[in-house]
Formats: C-alpha cells, structure tokens, sequence
C-alpha cells in the first residue's frame, strides 16, 4: 500500500520549468510570465489535490551538476509546465523529450515571444519532438498558423499572455490627478523598445505647449544602455526614470498615466506584456505596427497603431494631442482598453490550459 501510495503521489506533480530569475531579482517578459503562470496554478491547483513544484533553470548558472536537482523532480512529476527560452529550447528540449519518453510524464510548452516559427525554420531537427509532446501554446494566431502549415503541428493551442489581477479602475474621474498629460514606458530599457522615440515625442509636444507632458520610465535597464540612457534623461527635464515595479505593483501603477508608449522595434517581440498590464490599468496604449501588436490593439479604441517610418514620433505627437484636446474621447478608450484587458487575465486564461493537467 505504502508503494502504491508513493506512485500516485508522484503521478499528482505538476513541475514548472523554466526561468524564474529568483536568483538575481530579473525582471523581463519571461521571468514575468513564468512566475505569472506558477502563481495562477498555485491558486488553481490545491482544489484539485495536485501537488505544484517548480524549477528555476537561473541556478544552473551556478554549476551543471545542479541539473541533478532537477532530474530528481522530473522523476516525481507526471506534467511539466515547460517555458524556455531560445538557447533552452535548442539544447535542453531534445533531452527532456527523451526523459518525457521514458519516464512518461507529459510536456506542456508555454510559449514565450513570438519567435518560434522562425526559430524552427533554423533548427527543424526540433519539429519531431514539439510535434509529439501533449501541447504548444502559442501567444500569437499568426505563430499558431506557420506551426500548422509551416511544420504540421496539430497539437497547437493559442494561450495569449496574461496577469493575474482583481483591480478595477475608477472612471469616474480623470487618470492624472494633476494638469499635465501623463505619459508612461514600462518594459525592459534599451534602444529596440523604442525609448528614443519616447524622448523625441515628449520633446516635441512640451516644444508645441511647454511643461504639459511628461513621461515617467519603468523597467530595468540594459548594462549597455545605462550610459545613454543618462544622458537622455539629462537632456529632458520632464522624463523621470523610475525603476523597477514588482509585478503585483504594475497595474495599479499604470492606473495613474493617460497613456503608455510602446514604440518598440524589438525582433523577440511576442505580446508585450506592457500592453496586458496598460489594458487592465483602463488606460490606451500607443504601439508601434511591429511583429505582432497589431493583433492586440485596436486602432482608435484600445489605443493607438504606429507605422515605424521618418515621421514616426510625429504620429504619436498626432494621436497623443488629439487625447489632450478630447477628454471624452480619452475616457472612451480607456473603458474599451480595460474591457479587451479581461480577455488576458488568469480567469480567462485558465480555462484554456486547466483540460491538458487536470
């Protein structure tokens, strides 16, 4: 009794592997997501009697014979949660497929970005394995179509990024609390994520009406940013860079700005979490037409879709002034952006991923 007691209990884990950053305190889209998806099944699990275990793969870092520790949980779970990343995929996948094989427990691949069809296309010898584990979770509907016609994947499934959030923003009355237009960046800081373009837009409207814009940085910055970075802070007085959030943080943060600025031209990008969390915040977004954002935003009522071209942050100055000379239109986007935010929360999420582990 006491054997068979064991082998069930194994048969009940559910092992979340990938990188939670712990070790170091990262902060970025995948270490977001991963811990995003660990808290949604800590709060989704124990009902169930499923017993939940994680891996942070940042501790491999620290010596390869760690990779011992994970073996041991790999032996005692029946499903792995698996979020890597492009260099994990390449050279960990094919090896727990194998163990997947003959320890039989199931894979469930959370995809994180928008890169892996065109990753594939560079390393087809992955096919095979990713077309035989339970399940992959795209974010992205064009993604999911290239794994289908591109690879022949049928085991595809579209799980977009979410958060798990209960706020719930107050209409009633104006985002700011002061005069000033509030603008917003919150994502990781370096040049790709269109920062400078952040600047150019701020400059040119407190150059059309002086001290009425301003725009505060969330994020961390990139080591080989820090430095140009500074300097563009310095030069205008109106940016303020404001560290890093923690996640549970975020939204209620963002409630407080008009608008969040995402000019990004960043080649991993996938669903920008930033959007995710402006959305549930109730304010608009102002994204640059770039991979995949146009999936997620709705010119005009959930925000704002810039083409990447010469006159760039000349449309955002565009869009943004037509904002400040129309609060109603504001307050209308603003709604719409909170309402398209519910579709990327836990509750909705949930239902999705709960038929491949329960």
């Amino acid at each position: 009794m006491l054997f068979w007691s064991f082998v069930w209990t194994m048969a009940k884990k559910i092992l979340v592997l990938g990188y939670f950053g712990r070790e170091t305190g990262k902060l970025d889209g995948q270490t977001v997501k991963t811990r995003s998806v660990y808290a949604m099944l800590q709060e989704e699990l124990p009902s169930s009697g499923y017993k939940l275990d994680s891996f942070d793969t940042e501790v491999l870092k620290k010596g390869r014979w760690k990779i011992l520790g994970l073996l041991c949980k790999l032996l005692r779970c029946r499903t792995v949660v698996y979020l890597p990343a492009q260099n994990n995929l390449e050279k960990f996948f094919p090896i727990l497929y194998r163990l997947s094989c003959l320890l039989g427990f199931d894979i469930l691949y959370l995809v994180i970005g928008g890169w892996l069809d065109a990753f594939l296309k560079e390393h087809p010898g992955l096919v095979p394995g990713l077309s035989r584990i339970k399940a992959v979770f795209p974010e992205n509907e064009d993604v999911i179509q290239a794994l289908e016609s591109d690879f022949k994947m049928s085991n595809v499934r579209r799980l977009p990024n979410f958060r798990i959030c209960h706020f719930k923003p107050d209409f009633s009355s104006p985002a700011k609390p002061e005069g000033g237009f509030r603008l917003v960046f919150m994502s990781r800081i370096f040049k790709e994520k269109g920062v400078e373009t952040v600047f150019k837009v701020v400059e040119s409207l407190n150059g059309i009406r002086p001290g009425t814009v301003t725009v505060d940085f969330y994020g961390q910055v990139e080591a080989d940013y820090k430095e140009r970075f500074q300097a563009l802070l310095d030069n205008c007085p109106q940016a303020r860079f404001k560290g890093s959030l923690m996640p549970e943080k975020v939204v209620e943060t963002l409630a407080g700005y008009d608008l969040l600025l995402l000019p990004t031209f960043y080649p991993g990008e996938g669903f920008p979490g930033a959007i995710v969390e402006a959305y549930l915040a109730g304010i608009p977004v102002a994204v640059s037409v770039w991979k995949h954002n146009a999936e997620y935003v709705k010119d005009g009522e959930t925000g704002f879709l810039i083409p990447l071209d010469p006159e760039e942050a000349d449309a955002y100055v565009s869009c943004i002034r037509k904002l400040q000379e129309n609060p109603d239109l504001l307050l209308s986007m603003r709604k719409k952006a909170y309402q398209a935010g519910r579709q990327y929360t836990s509750d909705a999420v949930w239902p999705v991923l709960k038929p491949y582990i329960l």
